[in-house]
């Protein structure tokens, strides 16, 4: 009887010894957070509208399903917003091990009246790489369809406004004070033009 009892208190302490190691290891995993920013910066050609929308929405699509994401919103996909003529947002991501994992991310606003969005898929790569010291380091590098890398993801659209006309239509008046003075001095030098011409026919009639 006293056998038994020993073999089960056995059993119980090298049971309890397992999940002990279990959990030393799992709070031992190793974890490297990755935060790669997203720029937009929005040109204005021509003339400023008195509203400009500025918010522009953002897709990013991991290559394999393993692959961590910021969040996951349709599947494989993560859809976030930029607002801001020159602004940014930030996606973070957590990752357990090393390797080189693959995303491209696109913009999702479609053109609309005139407002242009950059159509480029750029191909997100982060490389996990073991420091050497029981940690993670990273790396990421952005590529363009073209073939040219870079190390930050940047969108440029663009907003084409109305040309202001050099000259004035009948009835309606430049906007900035620098155009109406060069208008006035080409209304009062179209004026003494007028004057010198009449001025020289009278005499010649004389």
């Amino acid at each position: 009887m006293k056998q038994k009892r020993r073999i089960y208190v056995f059993l119980f302490l090298f049971f309890f010894f397992l999940i002990s190691l279990h959990r030393q290891a799992y709070a031992m995993e190793i974890k490297t957070n990755v935060v790669v920013p997203v720029y937009q910066e929005i040109e204005i050609d021509g003339q400023r509208p008195d509203k400009l929308n500025t918010s522009v929405h953002y897709i990013l699509k991991r290559k394999k399903a393993d692959y961590p994401m910021p969040k996951l919103d349709n599947g494989d996909e993560y859809s976030f917003e930029i607002k801001g003529e020159n602004a940014s947002n930030t996606l973070t991501f957590s990752f357990t091990n090393v390797g080189i994992y693959e995303y491209e991310i696109w913009t999702k606003t479609k053109d609309e009246g005139n407002y242009q969005y950059n159509k480029t898929i750029y191909t997100l790569y982060i490389y996990v790489q073991d420091d050497g010291k029981g940690g993670l380091n990273n790396q990421i590098t952005v590529e363009t369809g073209k073939g040219a890398k870079s190390t930050e993801l940047k969108f440029y659209h663009t907003y084409k406004g109305q040309t202001r006309s050099k000259i004035p239509i009948f009835g309606k008046l430049p906007r900035t004070g620098e155009s109406i003075r060069g208008y006035l001095w080409m209304a009062v030098g179209s004026v003494l033009l007028i004057l010198c011409f009449v001025l020289l026919n009278k005499k010649k009639r004389k």
